[in-house]
């Protein structure tokens, strides 16, 4: 079975607010979908004792696909993260799977 294959890039910009506390803002942009179906579901990690465990997240998220592409933006302490992200092409909130190999598009960061 084909792969898809998915370019993923994360970028953390630090900013500074008016109060001199740091913050970020996280920009996931993923692209070379199979298809529009769907949405691309994403979580963001902190910990990395926690990374891809369903309840160790920072915040999760869903973003649509228009046009092959899903971009999401995420104002965030400042930090280190690590993303995860899937192509729900079915919308059922899972991973689905054929003899434990992905049948929908995944990325991680």
């Amino acid at each position: 079975m084909k792969q898809l294959v998915s370019t993923f890039v994360a970028t953390c910009a630090i900013l500074t607010s008016l109060f001199s506390q740091q913050k970020g803002t996280l920009e996931i942009e993923a692209t070379s979908f199979r298809n529009t179906k769907g949405h691309m579901r994403f979580a963001v990690y902190n910990n990395k004792s926690y990374f891809l465990d369903t309840k160790g997240y920072f915040t999760i998220g869903v973003a649509p696909i228009v046009g092959n592409k899903s971009y999401a933006r995420i104002d965030l302490p400042s930090g280190t993260y690590a993303v995860s992200y899937m192509h729900d092409e079915n919308d059922d909130n899972k991973m689905e799977y054929t003899l434990g190999i992905p049948r929908e598009g995944f990325g991680i960061s």
